[in-house]
């Protein structure tokens, strides 16, 4: 649009020139005068045609050297990881967007679990999967890593040393920026993910599991490379729920809702298990606590009763 503009201040120059000196040589009688007219206007144009062929040739090149490290990038990749997500990120410093890329993205995530994962706990990938988050954590348009590095063991009820771990990129490495370990962590990690959890605020949630079956929501926020939970005490405790839950977008607004489940208190069946729930959806308030914005009922009956199992909006409070 900038160089849309220039364009067109700069032709206008030219018209305004050509019918200066036109005028110029019509009083003065002086035909060779529009001679060099022309020929100022010729070689002014001549010159703003280089300089457009030269941006746009400029572009071109660019645009190849970033297929060149694409390339590089994805050729590497089964041999050497690490080389890998530097040509990856050669091609983002010239330009390249690599949060919309698929591909870059399923290699960081083998990346993170061959690399980053610092843990001896034997888990599939599809725990694994669950259990680390990739997204621009801090708006710089480049993807950090999360990783949940489950600690927690039967041995030691005690003390809880899991920790969530952030990983930014930095002088051709993925580094350890902040590491939470503190009150605000569950036993187990049932999904994180980092999305927008306001309209100008990224973060991340995460569905824990404690003890056998209980499931809470987390929320957590990164200001000045320190990650910090998100939520005080007492709305903490609304989020804590018989059973985990999910954490999605239900609005379709971009923003991350999640949610706690209770026993719905008129159930007939008051079991842990085949009681009516009701599940109560929450965003954040963008400081320190939660917002209500939907509550379903949820029917759970044994096999075989008329066991549909969905979730009903309804007006509940």
């Amino acid at each position: 649009m900038l160089n849309h503009i220039k364009n067109i201040r700069f032709i206008s120059l030219i018209i305004l020139l050509f019918f200066i000196i036109f005028f110029t040589s019509c009083k003065d009688n002086k035909p060779n005068n529009l001679k060099k007219a022309d020929n100022i206007i010729r070689s002014a144009t001549n010159n703003e045609k280089l300089t457009n062929d030269s941006g746009i040739s400029q572009k071109v090149d660019k645009n190849v050297e970033i297929d060149s490290y694409l390339k590089k990038a994805r050729e590497l990749n089964s041999s050497d990881i690490n080389e890998s997500i530097r040509y990856y990120f050669k091609a983002h410093n010239l330009g390249y967007d690599l949060l919309d890329d698929n591909v870059f993205n399923n290699e960081l995530m083998k990346y993170a679990k061959t690399v980053l994962y610092k843990n001896n706990k034997s888990m599939d990938d599809k725990q694994l999967d669950d259990q680390i988050a990739i997204g621009d954590l801090n708006d710089d348009s480049k993807p950090e890593i999360a990783i949940f590095n489950d600690r927690y063991t039967l041995d030691d009820l005690t003390y809880n040393k899991n920790s969530i771990d952030i990983y930014c990129y930095n002088k051709d490495n993925y580094t350890l920026i902040s590491s939470y370990k503190g009150k605000y962590i569950p036993e187990h990690c049932i999904k994180i993910v980092i999305g927008k959890i306001a309209k100008n605020k990224t973060g991340i949630v995460m569905e824990g599991l404690n003890g056998a079956h209980g499931g809470q929501a987390y929320v957590y926020i990164l200001n000045n490379n320190n990650l910090t939970f998100a939520i005080d005490d007492i709305d903490f405790e609304k989020l804590y729920g018989v059973y985990p839950t999910e954490i999605k977008d239900i609005d379709n607004d971009g923003i991350l809702e999640f949610s706690g489940m209770e026993i719905d208190p008129n159930s007939s069946d008051q079991s842990m298990v085949y009681s009516d729930k009701i599940i109560r959806w929450y965003k954040w308030n963008g400081t320190n606590g939660i917002i209500e914005c939907k509550v379903e009922k949820r029917i759970d009956r044994p096999t075989g009763q008329n066991n549909n199992n969905n979730n009903i909006p309804i007006d509940y409070n």
